[in-house]
């Protein structure tokens, strides 16, 4: 059966169509290689870690976004101590936003924890870890 004009320019309408839909996903494809390889830029800055917390200790607040002294004795008030690393990312885990910089945030962070005065004091417990000042009540009076 010889193959007819008509069936010649049907199926070149098909092929057409079958590559501007590859078209389409080629974009597609190179959207998302462009997302992923700025995704893994992110994750790679800082620890080089993913910075996802498992289970993010919530915090409330009204108005204006809360001081980073007072997110810090927030989530130290939900456990008794925590490791400046793990602290930070649930800082981040409850929408502190910091600078971008892990180095920047790392420091801006220990100088919360380092601040005296406030409503919130901490002590260092020993190899970054921290928790809230417990203040006798002798030295109180």
């Amino acid at each position: 059966m010889p193959f007819s004009t008509t069936q010649a320019r049907k199926r070149l309408t098909k092929i057409d169509k079958e590559i501007a839909k590859l078209s389409k996903l080629q974009v597609e494809k190179s959207y998302l290689e462009q997302f992923l390889a700025l995704g893994e830029r992110f994750e790679r800055k800082g620890t080089g870690k993913s910075r996802a917390v498992s289970n993010p200790i919530p915090i409330r607040h009204e108005g204006a976004p809360p001081r980073t002294k007072d997110i810090i004795g927030r989530i130290l008030e939900r456990v008794e101590k925590m490791h400046l690393d793990a602290l930070m990312k649930q800082m981040k885990a409850n929408g502190w936003i910091g600078s971008g910089n892990h180095t920047k945030d790392y420091k801006t962070v220990y100088a919360a924890l380092k601040r005296k005065g406030g409503r919130y004091e901490f002590e260092n417990l020993g190899r970054n870890t921290w928790r809230i000042k417990r203040i006798d009540a002798t030295a109180a009076s």
